[in-house]
């Protein structure tokens, strides 16, 4: 009968997070996300401050972060009220979804059950 060491788990997912194809992929996740960036600017505020973070996890793991750093990011990626101008109320602005879109364009297993806009 095998025996998996309970350190294994742990062990692959360091080598993983020290890995350049989790930096390439990272960066093609980048790519996608400034993609559809680009489509939807209008002062480049949003697109200038995205950037790639490395996040440490448990037990030395280390992941990669895709970061919107605009002040107005959750608004741009999930939509919001805006205030009617000239007449009293708020309109809905759709989110553009940037970030969840640009996953459903990577290959895997994962792109096809997401649905973002």
């Amino acid at each position: 009968m095998a025996e998996v060491y309970r350190w294994v788990p742990n062990g692959v997912a360091r080598m993983a997070g020290n890995s350049a194809e989790m930096d390439a992929t990272a960066e093609l996740v980048m790519l996608h996300v400034k993609r559809r960036a680009q489509a939807h600017r209008l002062t480049g505020d949003y697109i200038s401050k995205l950037s790639i973070k490395n996040v440490p996890g448990k037990k030395g793991v280390r992941d990669r972060m895709i970061f919107a750093g605009d002040k107005a990011a959750y608004s741009i990626e999930w939509g919001h009220w805006a205030p009617r101008k000239g007449a009293p109320g708020a309109t809905w602005v759709p989110g553009q979804h940037i970030l969840g879109g640009a996953v459903t364009q990577l290959p895997g297993p994962w792109s096809s059950h997401m649905r973002f806009g």
